[in-house]
């Protein structure tokens, strides 16, 4: 296939398609210009970042992985047609979304290798995310949590990048696509270059009327909203444990809530310690530490080192807050903690000035 271009309207010349000579050479492309890939002809008014390459699971690694605004997670992988290998991408993009989820223990171990791949290249995952979307402070904060909720949610969407898309990989996309809860879409650039310049043209494969259970609309969670989901999924004890833990935040601290469409949230804050939260509560029953967020100055880390020394104070904390001063997310669960309620609050009280 060629296409013709002019200037003007004059002096026609015609392009004849060109090849990605390598994979690495589409990879680099890809990542580099991430709007190569339509996400907004499957989701209106959204926009796609790739955030690393070659990011690791049990079973190797996945060419790209990417987000939106909203925080949905995309799985990228490219191929050549010219690649023996072609007929089993399909199989290696779903091993790639299975193993994804195995492989790191919840939303923030996952955040936390995405972080530490970023930084090996003199970058974090807040930088990206900001310069990128444009959010600050709290529409970040929501950014970050949607990541994690669709890593637990396993909200993947899967992209096979191809120079050419063959007509049996079309095929069963289409297949999987009207008889299953998830998509995949290929995506076929066309490359051509000029003087200098380089052009490309994507097209989508695997696009069918939107299912039902592929809306992925997020919430904002309230109290009646929160308690009523606590209560389906972790019954009256635990729904007890944490409105007791609610209450006494509530009544000194401010707490916000969170957004997600499957886990609720509600977040303490604590303007004159850090612009971030210092932790969260989930539907689940766990509370993260968000140590990986409390870095705003110099005071901030010194109080973040005498809070998780106090927390490790606390009888079984140990095994789930760290035994050195490292910048991370830790997650407790509710059997742990909703067994020690009153020292969790009393430390809460101690170490966190009260609301004026």
């Amino acid at each position: 296939m060629a296409i013709i271009i002019s200037k003007n309207g004059r002096n026609a010349k015609k392009l004849d398609r060109k090849d990605f000579e390598i994979e690495s050479k589409m990879q680099d492309y890809v990542s580099a210009n991430p709007e190569v890939i339509p996400v907004e002809d499957v989701k209106e008014n959204t926009k796609m970042v790739v955030l690393t390459r070659e990011f690791p699971v049990d079973i190797g690694s996945i060419d790209a992985l990417g987000v939106d605004k909203d925080g949905e997670i995309y799985i990228l992988e490219t191929k050549l047609d010219k690649n023996s290998d072609k007929r089993k991408v399909i199989a290696q993009i779903l091993e790639y979304g299975a193993y994804l989820y195995k492989t790191y223990a919840d939303g923030n171990e996952f955040v936390e290798k995405i972080n530490e791949q970023l930084n090996n290249n003199e970058s974090s995952l807040d930088d990206i995310l900001s310069s990128s979307f444009g959010y600050e402070g709290e529409q970040l904060e929501n950014l970050l949590g949607g990541i994690k909720n669709s890593f637990e949610n396993r909200l993947y969407n899967f992209f096979i990048v191809m120079d050419k898309v063959p007509e049996e990989i079309k095929e069963v996309i289409m297949f999987i696509n009207q008889n299953s809860k998830f998509d995949i879409y290929a995506v076929e650039l066309e490359y051509y270059e000029d003087n200098g310049y380089q052009i490309v043209i994507p097209k989508l494969f695997g696009k069918i009327p939107k299912k039902e259970t592929t809306v992925r609309e997020r919430r904002m969670w309230d109290e009646k909203s929160f308690f009523e989901v606590i209560e389906e999924k972790l019954g009256k004890e635990n729904k007890e444990k944490i409105w007791e833990l609610y209450s006494s935040l509530k009544k000194d601290y401010t707490i916000e809530w969170g957004e997600g469409k499957h886990m609720g949230s509600f977040k303490l804050k604590v303007p004159s310690i850090s612009k971030r939260s210092i932790l969260v509560v989930w539907s689940t029953g766990k509370i993260t530490i968000c140590y990986g967020w409390l870095n705003d100055n110099n005071e901030t880390e010194k109080w973040r080192e005498k809070f998780r020394k106090a927390l490790r104070q606390i009888e079984g904390f140990d095994k789930y807050v760290p035994d050195s001063p490292i910048g991370r997310w830790h997650d407790i669960p509710i059997d742990i903690w909703g067994e020690k309620l009153d020292e969790l609050a009393a430390t809460i009280q101690n170490l966190i000035p009260k609301r004026d």
